[in-house]
């Protein structure tokens, strides 16, 4: 894992698991994030962006894919940072995500 974007899995309610990221998504660190969501496609995933500071477009389109594909079990958890949540406005995207508190 890279200094830049730290990740942490957690066991949620069966079958979810909660995904909580802190740093940058971005190009350098987009593939950490896909790996762990190939490690555990066909459960349910939440992910919590709040302690995220930077996505560019490699990490928003991540997101899009990852929430966009079959089969998807992808949520976002409500209270992102304020620049993660202009990003999603800017790019009228919030809407794309599934949201959960």
């Amino acid at each position: 894992m890279s200094e830049r974007l730290h990740i942490d899995v957690a066991e949620g309610t069966e079958p979810q698991i909660v995904v909580s990221l802190a740093g940058d998504l971005d190009l350098v660190t987009a593939h950490e994030l896909r790996s762990v969501l190939e490690r555990h496609a066909g459960r349910s995933v939440v992910l919590d962006l709040s302690g995220v500071d930077f996505v560019d477009s490699t990490g928003l389109v991540l997101l899009m894919e990852a929430a966009r594909a079959d089969g998807a079990r992808i949520a976002l958890r409500r209270g992102v940072g304020p620049s993660v949540a202009r990003l999603f406005q800017v790019t009228k995207t919030e809407g794309l995500f599934a949201w959960v508190d």
